[in-house]
């Protein structure tokens, strides 16, 4: 798509959502240092799509004339905006701000052909297009096939777009981390953390319950033991960060489940699957290798950074202190993930893996400590299943979350 020249004064910029512009005055220091990395978007009647601050920026400069990428939304409906051009010459903001401004066409569109008769009607057992010039499906999935994305991605983009401009204090590096890595496929992480940072603000105005059987803590794990006191747990959970960055922490984890585990309690270590020579040297040194559980999730396999492997399973280590009961668990375990969907943390755990783990090998009324909460499933699965539970985290808006999820669980009833 060709770059071009348009006078700054001739672009009609009309009403915004964004009421707040945030810092121009570094953005136009950026745009006179480097230039201007991303043209304005326009229609071809000079209307703004995207590029609200890059064109204040650039009238805060004295720029007479902008770089701007004209955009004719018509030929986008007739099909002549070709996948590869909206992924190389488009931000991920921008494909929603365009979208933003298709929406209305398309679905215009589809109210004519269903007040027309148009679109599909059935003939035998067979569904027989009546309108063949024009795609078929949702609307939303009509405008993401114009755009080059399906329908998930679109979602995404746009609620990050969304949150990002009615609060870009709180929700603004979302969006410009989306943009920076001009790859779609990051655009699920970045929306689990939008996710997590919402419903954080939610639980925030939650009152929570107290209760002395579950118990949560806004700390390192490392200061955990001090509101646990050694030989309390049965069970103690370590779920943390993946990659070789989080590799120090196993021999601290090993060392606080050794101080935290009563006799013949059990450590179940959870560490990513390329670090395992290393996380078993480390959990080794304190406490007696046991078993190796294998959770099977049914995801499609991804292939593991830096290698061809297609990685379809993951390690549960288990570890004792001392002498340990017969383990009555089995240790190749499939869970199908097809009704459960992360909600509340980018990391969050299944919670029918965690209540496997949790039943199996803990018995009511015993002493369950997470040393990394992440969105809490732990609490609210020894909740339901009457075990004591510890936890902690050092995010608080984890905290906050986890307690509010804490207090709507039902108590265990025997």
């Amino acid at each position: 798509m060709k770059i071009k020249t348009v006078a700054v004064d001739e672009i009609v910029v009309g009403p915004r959502f964004r009421k707040d512009a945030g810092d121009i005055d570094g953005l136009a220091d950026s745009i006179r240092e480097l230039g201007l990395l991303h043209p304005v978007v326009i229609t071809t009647d000079l209307r703004l799509i995207a590029g609200c601050r890059r064109l204040q920026a650039c009238k805060r400069l004295g720029w007479k004339s902008v770089p701007v990428r004209l955009l004719d939304l018509g030929h986008i409906v007739d099909g002549e905006f070709a996948e590869n051009v909206a992924r190389k010459d488009f931000t991920v903001s921008e494909i929603a701000a365009i979208v933003k401004e298709l929406r209305p066409r398309v679905e215009a569109e589809a109210r004519e052909r269903r007040r027309t008769g148009l679109g599909k009607r059935w003939k035998g057992s067979s569904v027989v297009e009546t309108c063949p010039d024009r795609p078929a499906g949702k609307t939303r999935d009509i405008i993401a096939r114009y755009v080059g994305l399906s329908g998930r991605s679109l979602d995404k983009i746009e609620a990050i777009t969304q949150a990002a401009e009615a609060n870009p204090e709180r929700y603004g590096s979302l969006k410009d981390e989306m943009d920076r890595s001009g790859k779609a496929g990051r655009v699920n992480r970045l929306y689990l953390q939008l996710r997590h940072l919402q419903e954080a603000d939610a639980a925030r105005q939650h009152v929570p319950v107290e209760d002395d059987e579950v118990r949560l803590f806004h700390c390192d794990f490392r200061h955990l033991v001090q509101h646990v006191g050694p030989a309390t747990a049965r069970l103690v959970l370590a779920d943390p960060p993946w990659g070789r960055d989080a590799l120090a922490l196993w021999p601290e984890i090993a060392a606080c489940a050794e101080t935290m585990l009563s006799e013949g309690g059990v450590l179940a270590a959870l560490p990513p699957i390329m670090c395992l020579p290393e996380v078993i040297a480390a959990i080794g040194q304190r406490l007696q290798y046991r078993w190796t559980l294998a959770l099977f999730r049914g995801d499609p396999c991804p292939l593991v950074q830096g290698t061809q492997i297609a990685n379809g399973w993951r390690p549960v280590l288990l570890y004792a202190r001392g002498r340990c009961q017969e383990l009555r668990i089995r240790d190749a375990v499939g869970y199908s993930r097809a009704t459960w969907q992360k909600k509340f943390h980018p990391w969050e755990q299944d919670p029918d893996e965690l209540s496997y783990l949790i039943e199996r090998l803990t018995q009511a009324g015993e002493c369950v400590v997470d040393l990394f909460g992440g969105s809490f499933v732990g609490a609210v699965v020894s909740r339901r299943l009457g075990r004591r539970y510890y936890g902690c985290d050092t995010d608080a808006g984890c905290v906050d979350i986890g307690r509010k999820r804490v207090g709507d669980t039902p108590v265990h009833s025997s």
